[in-house]
């Protein structure tokens, strides 16, 4: 009920804004990513004009993923997930952000909404791109409730072509793959769902002006947030899979959450190489490289005693892991993230075309790096004997 008032009210504040395709405001407009699209990053797995959405409710039925027994043990979990995903789970509440007076009076700073009406659908779109990430009309059955937040084939995959199928005996996930469904089981593929709303990308981006504006900084590490997550599978069984669990949802969360992060930066700089975003975007800065005390003794003008003065560092919060194996290879001079990290703290106006030819350089590295895992890869080893990056992925090590 109290679920329902809430819509209502978000309905009521945006009811003047059905003209959605308003005007955007001159200085909002650079503000954002356009061509917002629900399958971005580790969410094209499937053509999105072949697959199409049935809505969290398809999977409601007591018989299906709504048992209302909540005795049920860890490896039935997925009998009643979707009551798990509705109750504990705070996917489902995610479009509550936007009709909360925090979210409606942050959209108001950043001149999305003005008085209560839409004044910037550009904004708006990136916005609901992660707090209600609804496919457009053509992408979806008529059973789609709109307003579900973070739904369950937002991770799983449109389920139409596989809903049908995933329950009968002889299913298996290549074929469902091919229907639809993501392959969620592979850690790799489950870190880069959740790095593409957690750390950013084009068209669902925290920049600076909503940073202002009071949205928190997204600082994601993928197996913490995990681990707190309420659990609608058999977490058990994923660690009988999976050797050394913890160990590698923090590594599949570093090289998602890194490969997310070039991603966004190098789209950013080509949006300001065309005009077409505000530059620097100090959202990609170390924070406390600008707001800290301005005192003559205090520990921030020590802090960087190396950097050009009237410079700023670049943020790494995404990169520790491979910052390590960058300083471990042979020419870390030579390196695509420390020629990266030079661009941005060249100067406080670096180039964009600059900063874009060395973000997707830094990318590739990284994609191609040994030891770091290919989105499909989901077999690991254990390797003591290596100091420096102590796992491989089917036998690839690196050092």
């Amino acid at each position: 009920m109290r679920r329902l008032v809430g819509l209502a009210a978000a309905v009521t504040v945006l009811a003047s804004a059905t003209w959605f395709a308003s005007a955007e405001s001159p200085d909002s407009s650079r503000r954002f990513a356009s061509g917002t699209s629900l399958e971005t990053g580790a969410r094209a797995q499937a053509s999105s004009a072949t697959f199409l959405f049935r809505g969290a409710r398809s999977c409601a039925a007591a018989a299906c993923h709504g048992d209302p027994d909540a005795s049920r043990l860890p490896s039935e979990a997925w009998r009643r997930s979707f009551l798990t995903w509705v109750e504990d789970d705070p996917h489902s509440q995610s479009h509550r952000s936007l009709e909360s007076p925090e979210g409606l009076a942050m959209m108001e700073r950043l001149r999305i909404l003005v008085g209560g009406r839409m004044h910037d659908r550009r904004g708006y779109a990136n916005c609901v791109a992660c707090h209600d990430p609804t496919p457009p009309p053509i992408q979806r059955r008529q059973s789609y409730f709109v307003g579900d937040g973070v739904g369950c084939e937002h991770c799983h995959g449109p389920a139409d072509a596989w809903i049908s199928r995933h329950y009968t005996a002889g299913w298996d996930r290549d074929s469902l793959a091919e229907l639809g469904m993501t392959r969620t089981h592979e850690l790799p593929v489950r870190a880069a769902l959740c790095a593409d709303c957690h750390v950013g990308g084009p068209g669902r981006e925290v920049n600076h002006d909503m940073l202002a504006a009071g949205h928190p900084p997204l600082r994601f590490e993928f197996a913490a947030f995990l681990d707190r997550l309420p659990k609608h599978w058999d977490e058990n069984r994923e660690r009988i899979v999976h050797e050394n669990f913890e160990l590698q949802t923090w590594l599949a969360g570093q090289a998602a959450s890194a490969e997310a992060s070039l991603r966004l930066l190098e789209a950013r700089a080509a949006r300001a190489g065309v005009g077409d975003a505000a530059w620097p975007e100090f959202a990609e800065y170390d924070c406390v490289a600008c707001h800290h005390d301005l005192t003559p003794n205090g520990w921030r003008p020590n802090r960087d005693s190396d950097r050009t003065p009237a410079t700023l560092s670049w943020g790494t919060w995404h990169f520790p892991l491979f910052e390590r194996l960058t300083a471990a290879s042979d020419d870390p001079a030579a390196s695509p993230v420390n020629a990266l990290r030079d661009a941005m703290a060249s100067s406080l106006l670096p180039d964009p075309a600059v900063v874009q030819e060395h973000a997707e350089a830094a990318r590739m590295s990284h994609r191609r790096r040994k030891g770091w895992p290919a989105l499909s890869q989901t077999s690991y080893r254990w390797c003591p004997a290596n100091p420096i990056f102590p796992f491989s992925f089917r036998g690839l090590r690196h050092g």
